[in-house]
C-alpha cells in the first residue's frame, strides 16, 4: 500500500486507494481543462457565435432585400401601368389629331376639286357659249345655202 493513501471499500467489492497521484491526475485534468478551454473551446465557441451573428444578419439582409425587391417590384408595376395609360392617351390624341388632319386634307382636297370643276364647268359654257355664237352667226348662211340647193335659186 502507497504512503498517505487510503483504502475504501465499494459495496460492489472494488478497493479504491487515493493518495498522492490522485491529487496530481486531478491537478493536471484541471491544468489541462483550463489551458484547453483557452486555446481550444474558447476560440472555438467565438468562432461559432461570430458565425451564428452572422447568419443571423445574412438571413435579416436577405429579408430586408426581399422586403426592397417587393417594393420596388410593385412600384415598378405602378409606373408601368401609369405610364401605359399615358400612351394610350397619347396615342389617342394621336388618333384624334389625325382623323382631323386627315378631315381638313379630305376637305380642302374637296375644296380644290371643287374650284378645278367650278373652273373647268366655267370652261365649258364660255367654249359653249363661243360655238353656240359661231353656229348662230353661221345659221343664216347654212339657210340660204341649203335652200339654194333644194330650190335652185338664190334668196
Amino acid at each position: 500500500m502507497p504512503i498517505n493513501s487510503t483504502s475504501l471499500l465499494s459495496s460492489s467489492g472494488i478497493w479504491l486507494d487515493i493518495d498522492l497521484s490522485f491529487a496530481i491526475i486531478l491537478a493536471m485534468l484541471f491544468v489541462l481543462m483550463v489551458i484547453l478551454n483557452k486555446l481550444v473551446f474558447q476560440p472555438f465557441l467565438t468562432d461559432m457565435d461570430e458565425r451564428d451573428s452572422k447568419t443571423v444578419k445574412a438571413r435579416e439582409d436577405a429579408q430586408s432585400l426581399k422586403r426592397k425587391a417587393a417594393e420596388l417590384k410593385q412600384r415598378h408595376e405602378q409606373l408601368q401601368a401609369k405610364q401605359l395609360g399615358e400612351a394610350y392617351d397619347v396615342r389617342k390624341e394621336l388618333r384624334v389629331s389625325g382623323l382631323k388632319d386627315k378631315e381638313n386634307s379630305i376637305s380642302s382636297a374637296k375644296e380644290e376639286s371643287n374650284k378645278i370643276l367650278s373652273k373647268a364647268q366655267a370652261d365649258i359654257d364660255a367654249q359653249f357659249e363661243k360655238a353656240r355664237d359661231e353656229a348662230l352667226t353661221q345659221v343664216e348662211s347654212i339657210a340660204l345655202e341649203i335652200s339654194h340647193k333644194l330650190v335652185g335659186r338664190a334668196f
